[in-house]
């Protein structure tokens, strides 16, 4: 009876394995692309597009201090590379300039001064982790993943550039206006 049992077992779960398989292609063996190889995500992208593209706060279960499946920051919803790099494109042009910050912050109001200074066609994404619920999870994800733990956090392009003191030499050494330019945003 046990031998049953177990084998009864060890088929339920090979079944649920492939159909898992089947209606969630990369769920075992991390994202794979379209020739089934897996590829590398950039999970600041995918919390870039999450973040930008409306208000939700982040996920309840989500601490910030691990990595995340690329599902989550597509909301739930499997998507290829390709149609993963067709969305962060989207993105990058509708938010050239995006700013983590706080609204008390000396340094956030710099970098805010500086980039006010510019002729932007399109005005920056203001993320205020100091008034969002999930801002301690903000700023966990910023330091994992850009290995700065300050604000602000200014990105360009999809790209970080750093915060206040590196907007600023950027700035004044006009290597801002390129990467502005380069990113669409003038």
């Amino acid at each position: 009876m046990r031998r049953k049992r177990f084998i009864v077992t060890l088929l339920t779960f090979a079944g649920s394995l492939l159909l898992l398989s089947y209606y969630r292609p990369g769920a075992l063996f991390g994202w794979m692309g379209e020739d089934n190889t897996a590829v590398p995500f950039d999970e600041f992208q995918g919390m870039l597009y999450y973040l930008t593209k409306s208000d939700d706060l982040l996920p309840a279960q989500m601490d910030g201090s691990e990595a995340q499946n690329p599902d989550v920051w597509s909301g739930g919803v499997h998507w290829t590379p390709a149609q993963w790099e067709a969305r962060l494109a989207i993105m990058r042009r509708e938010n050239p300039v995006i700013v983590f910050s706080k609204t008390y912050c000396p340094f956030s109001k710099k970098a805010k001064a500086i980039l006010a200074e510019y002729s932007l066609k399109k005005k920056p994404k203001f993320i205020e982790a100091d008034v969002r619920p999930d801002g301690p999870k903000i700023k966990a994800l910023l330091s994992r993943l850009t290995g700065q733990a300050t604000f602000p956090n200014v990105v360009v392009g999809g790209k970080v550039i750093g915060g206040a003191d590196r907007t600023t030499v950027l700035h004044e050494s006009g290597s801002l206006k390129k990467r502005l330019q380069k990113a669409g945003a003038l």
